[in-house]
């Protein structure tokens, strides 16, 4: 850890800037919130405007103007300048973390194994500690071997881990998934049936962000001094839901002591092909050229219509392990509405907030 001053072009696009050196209000001089009681991110001081380092919304804003204002001419940079822009927004943010005084512990790449993933991490694989890897249970098995056989060879640890053996995602398409919580609102977590769109972030929660937050725990010793970096594939230009989303919450997420960063958010369809071409090294997944997804989530929230078909057609074996789900569920005979007896009943496109990314 070096003690790294205060980058000064944050007072450039950030009025609260004042906020990474301590507090400076008269009434409490150089203490740092010492004596403040709101010492949540992105709260400010009992006795003037200066915000509690670490809003999420703040550093993602100065990242935003600071890498992003220049959005009108990405299109006519090089796929060379995008590259390197996409490498400095990642440095410039291990450095804002090192002036809040946090250390790194560990960069973890999270590959699905589809092409945004795979292109990613094929740029950072010289910057990662670790990748890391949700194993849904409702997926290719050939893309999570592809996974495993890509960090294999570039030199790296795979952290992959499955649900909890009481929240699989067969454990919750049939109504056996209860909470834990004595406190919980409801008995289970999901009353079963096949899930849509609705339902995406419960069980995106269950069958992956779990995992994460087990990999942050892995990593992390002292929460308040410690980070892990988690280098993610979101692009902004995936699909309409996204393009809304992503533009709103920013291209960095704070989450405890993870922080989450879509370092190519700004690569559209034709820069992640482009690279892909001119990067002869960079692994291919099969599953992904066929199926235009990674296939390690099929957990069928956004499935569009005719997903299933696509899916047989190339991986037989996965249908029917659907359908073999579907028929299992129908002889369950639970009290829950007809249509969510049918995987993919929602048919408004494919999931928007990371199962295919």
């Amino acid at each position: 850890m070096t003690d790294r001053q205060p980058d000064a072009r944050l007072s450039e696009v950030d009025p609260h800037a004042r906020a990474w050196d301590g507090c400076t209000c008269p009434e409490t001089p150089g203490d740092d919130h010492a004596h403040c009681h709101h010492r949540k991110p992105g709260q400010t001081c009992c006795h003037c405007d200066c915000r509690v380092p670490g809003d999420p919304a703040r550093l993602s804003e100065v990242v935003r103007q600071q890498h992003f204002g220049f959005v009108e001419d990405w299109p006519s940079m090089s796929v060379d300048e995008k590259i390197a822009h996409s490498r400095r927004l990642v440095t410039d943010l291990l450095d804002r973390l090192d002036g809040d005084g946090k250390k790194v512990v560990g960069i973890v790449g999270l590959f699905s194994g589809g092409n945004d993933s795979t292109t990613l991490c094929h740029i950072f694989r010289d910057v990662v500690t670790h990748y890391a890897h949700a194993n849904t249970g409702i997926g290719i098995e050939e893309t999570r071997q592809y996974v495993r056989d890509t960090c294999a060879a570039w030199g790296r640890p795979l952290l992959e881990g499955l649900p909890l053996p009481n929240r699989t995602y067969d454990v919750m398409v049939m109504g056996e998934a209860k909470a834990v919580s004595p406190r919980a609102k409801y008995p289970l977590v999901w009353p079963g049936g096949f899930p849509g769109a609705g339902a995406h972030g419960t069980f995106l929660r269950v069958l992956k962000t779990e995992w994460m937050n087990a990999v942050r725990n892995m990593l992390v010793g002292d929460r308040r001094r410690e980070r892990v970096l988690f280098l993610g594939g979101r692009r902004i230009e995936e699909s309409a839901r996204r393009k809304t989303k992503l533009r709103q919450i920013g291209p960095i997420r704070l989450a405890g002591s993870a922080v989450y960063l879509d370092a190519i958010h700004f690569w559209s369809k034709t820069d992640i092909a482009s690279y892909r071409t001119l990067c002869a090294d960079c692994p291919r997944n099969a599953v992904a050229d066929h199926l235009h997804m990674s296939g390690e989530c099929l957990c069928g929230c956004y499935a569009h219509p005719g997903e299933l078909e696509e899916i047989r057609f190339f991986k037989p074996d996965v249908a029917a392990e659907i359908e073999d789900k579907e028929k299992a569920l129908k002889e369950r005979g639970l009290d829950i509405p007809p249509h969510t007896l049918r995987w993919g009943w929602n048919g408004k496109g494919r999931c928007a907030s990371g199962c295919n990314d």
